[in-house]
């Protein structure tokens, strides 16, 4: 708005003076625009801001100043990609270094962009380290604040700004490459990953998720897209043994420039077993009958160990019940180096039987390259049945069961971790095994004769198969 000088007088700058009579001075007449001026530029300013004039709210300049700079400098872009243009309404006549516009991009970027703002100059949009923009650092909808630094607009809410190294910093989302295994082959893994993963993205450090289609059975391989087949093995370098990798499940894989290592999975031994970790030890239990592969983890060079034989089978003779024996015991420390193979082997319990004793519980073993460290005996291996013991040992109360036996450090001893009742006529349910009474590992079948009463007796004696041994690693 121009200042508008008092009526009849020709310096545009006069200022306006009050008459005074006394000395005899003409007040300053002011002229309409004086009035209408100030007016219009005052109400003009609270329209632009949005408010509605109003005769009854005497504040309504003052919150125009407020709103003014939330909307002067925001605009609509109507360019093209990587071609931003936009009109500031009002209209500014210049650029001035430090002013900010703040823009709602129509187009994702493609590279270096500039903008167009009012028609004052077309202007390239930088980064704050000075650097281009890359594809898709401006995205459709978002809107991007920037500030002219008299030359260039550079960003200031973008995600990517640079240190001010005068390097480029990205920021990425990425996702772990994923696939679905399509062998039909154990051991041979095939990743046909889609977009392909080429031989110049082969290269050290490259993780992916695979979900595995068989269960592995010894040393492995995985081909990736058009690559040749590359060895899976732990990160000691060590192959993979029987069911380190199961069908259906999501192995992590990483290249180390050569191999695929397994991260985050445990060998399949261990986790056919059960582990418990009590501070910085580590307890494996391996309960159920058949022989099993463990990797030594890393850092660990020695272990303890125990193995329990596995129960004989209970049995019956006419009206007789014969309890089976309980599988002997062997413990020791297994001196190891991390990637050592250990062969463990959990004795089956003896199969229950009738017209005769129980069958011998299976033995137990720890054993490396060859070498058995430590080996149980299953039960039945001494007596035959516990009455045979009963009677070269009364008045004895021990249920003995199987040799325990060990090779190099460590102990064996005979099955004696059970006790029976003579005077009950039953066998401890802590020391004999059955469904419903559920015996320790190596625990004999329980047998039940044939029990008269006044009602009548139960049809025939019975007998269950004795439980499976153990194998124990504490590391």
């Amino acid at each position: 708005m121009k200042y508008v000088q008092p009526y009849g007088v020709s310096d545009p700058q006069a200022p306006y003076v009050n008459g005074d009579p006394s000395i005899g001075r003409k007040g300053s007449i002011p002229p309409a625009a004086a009035f209408e001026n100030t007016q219009r530029e005052i109400v003009n300013a609270i329209t632009k801001a949005g408010l509605t004039p109003t005769d009854t709210d005497l504040g309504q300049l003052w919150k125009a100043m407020q709103v003014a700079p939330w909307i002067t400098d925001y605009a609509q872009d109507t360019g093209e990609a990587d071609a931003l243009v936009a009109a500031l309404d009002p209209i500014p006549d210049q650029l001035y270094v430090g002013m900010t516009a703040r823009i709602k991009v129509a187009h994702n970027n493609t590279g270096a962009t500039t903008l167009d703002l009012n028609g004052l100059g077309t202007h390239a949009v930088k980064r704050g380290d000075g650097a281009d923009l890359s594809a898709d650092d401006l995205k459709a909808g978002y809107i991007i604040e920037l500030v002219f630094d008299g030359t260039q607009w550079e960003t200031v809410n973008f995600f990517g700004t640079g240190t001010g190294g005068g390097g480029t910093t990205n920021n990425y989302t990425t996702r772990i490459p994923s696939v679905v295994d399509t062998s039909t082959t154990a051991n041979s893994i095939i990743a046909p990953f889609a977009p392909a993963i080429t031989s110049d993205l082969l290269t050290f450090g490259l993780a992916v998720l695979v979900k595995i289609a068989n269960n592995v059975t010894g040393a492995t391989t995985i081909t990736v897209n058009a690559n040749s087949a590359k060895a899976v093995v732990w990160p000691d370098g060590s192959a993979l043994q029987e069911d380190d990798l199961i069908a259906g499940e999501i192995a992590f894989l990483a290249y180390d420039g050569t191999r695929f290592q397994c991260i985050g999975v445990y060998p399949g031994s261990a986790r056919r077993g059960e582990v418990t970790y009590y501070g910085s030890s580590a307890h494996a239990y391996f309960k159920v009958a058949g022989t099993y592969h463990f990797i030594v983890p890393p850092g660990v060079h020695r272990m303890w160990g125990r193995v329990t034989g596995g129960g004989q089978g209970g049995g019956t003779i006419g009206d007789g019940g014969y309890w089976g024996t309980v599988g002997g015991q062997a413990e020791g420390m297994i001196p190891v180096s991390p990637g050592d193979d250990l062969t463990l082997v959990v004795g089956a319990g003896g199969a229950a039987a009738s017209g005769t004793v129980g069958l011998v519980g299976g033995t137990s073993s720890v054993t490396k390259a060859s070498t058995t460290i430590l080996s149980a005996t299953g039960g039945g291996t001494v007596y035959p049945d516990f009455w045979t013991w009963f009677s070269a040992n009364v008045p004895g109360y021990s249920f003995w069961g199987g040799h325990g036996t060990s090779v190099g450090p460590g102990r064996g001893t005979v099955g004696d971790v059970c006790s029976i009742g003579i005077a009950s006529g039953i066998g401890n349910p802590m020391c004999v095994h059955r469904p419903d009474l559920e015996g320790p590992p190596g625990s004999g079948g329980y047998a039940m004769e044939v029990i008269y009463n006044q009602v009548g007796s139960l049809p025939g004696a019975m007998a269950w198969p004795g439980h499976a041994g153990m194998v124990e690693l504490v590391y």
